[in-house]
């Protein structure tokens, strides 16, 4: 019990897990909802707790500890806590506490903030799992992540775009694939129109793809359409270079480096395969496998028909093919 303004945890009996989870889960709710003790002192009986918990229940403990240590201004240490919680383990927990990701569904909450920050892949797969069991509708998710951002520039938000293409990617939610699918093609059609070339880009992995996974919404890409402009066949969409792309100084930096590292050298041997003889070409160092590359707009006269240039043009296909309707 608190006195004077302390707490002093007790010693915990021979509680059984399941006996010491339902006490536990009303404790958290009272330190988490209510916010009845300070926040010292909640992330103090966190700790003491979190041994004594089933796993589920154990990232439950970590997810509060993360929300306690922002409240005391420790966003480094709520950031650990969050990246240290699987990402099964921090859906599962949000699904029993979604209160904890929003402010009264108007705002995300600091924890959401971080989250969606530090791991926006694993926060949007919480949106959808948070969809699917009738938490949150479409429209509500939407306007948590929209924020202050005003409609007309929803094409700015990447957030807004991987979600709606998650949601429609999978057949059982049919019943949202009218209204996703008008807001997404609007999204595409949006970034086509303010495109410009990025500052600078992660040297693309060998057979990647920008077109959406799975059996929904998104049907196959006709091939009449490699034809079009600004394409050039199948090859110049995924088998070659973008032409638009130059070395970034940075790679003189590794020149010394690479030279002198034995370690660095075989690791620069094997990031050569994964590297196009026109790359090659247009640098004497070995590369990197996460090289950094610059683009310049108007470098390379003409339009490129590389997929990472035409990434929303290849999406906005497959969700206009005529097995999308």
């Amino acid at each position: 019990m608190e006195k004077g303004g302390s707490f002093d945890p007790p010693t915990p009996p021979c509680y059984r897990p399941v006996q010491y989870t339902h006490a536990y889960m009303h404790i958290l709710q009272k330190m988490l909802i209510k916010y009845l003790y300070i926040p010292e002192h909640a992330l103090s009986r966190l700790k003491w707790s979190y041994p004594l918990l089933h796993k589920e229940d154990q990232y439950l403990n970590q997810l509060a500890q993360a929300v306690v240590q922002l409240r005391l201004g420790e966003p480094a240490e709520a950031e650990a806590c969050l990246m240290s919680i699987p990402s099964e383990g921090m859906i599962q927990a949000c699904l029993r506490y979604h209160n904890i990701l929003h402010v009264d569904l108007t705002s995300l909450s600091h924890v959401a903030q971080l989250s969606r920050q530090s791991t926006p892949k694993m926060f949007i797969d919480i949106l959808v799992a948070l969809h699917d069991e009738g938490v949150f509708t479409m429209d509500v998710a939407v306007k948590l992540l929209q924020g202050e951002l005003s409609t007309t520039d929803l094409w700015t938000n990447t957030h807004i775009r991987d979600y709606l293409e998650m949601l429609l990617s999978n057949p059982s939610r049919q019943f949202i694939f009218k209204e996703g699918s008008i807001l997404l093609a609007q999204i595409y059609l949006d970034r086509l129109r303010h495109w410009r070339p990025v500052q600078t880009r992660t040297l693309p992995t060998p057979g990647h793809s920008h077109i959406p996974k799975g059996r929904g919404h998104f049907g196959k890409r006709q091939a009449w359409l490699d034809e079009m402009t600004p394409f050039k066949g199948t090859q110049s969409i995924f088998h070659q270079p973008c032409t638009k792309l130059q070395l970034s100084a940075a790679q003189s930096k590794l020149r010394h480096r690479i030279a002198s590292d034995p370690v660095q050298i075989n690791r620069s041997r094997q990031a050569a395969d994964l590297v196009t003889p026109e790359m090659k070409q247009r640098s004497s160092e070995n590369l990197d496998v996460h090289t950094v590359v610059r683009e310049k707009a108007g470098n390379v006269e003409g339009e490129c028909s590389c997929c990472c240039c035409n990434e929303d043009l290849l999406k906005l296909q497959v969700s206009l093919s005529i097995e999308s309707f």
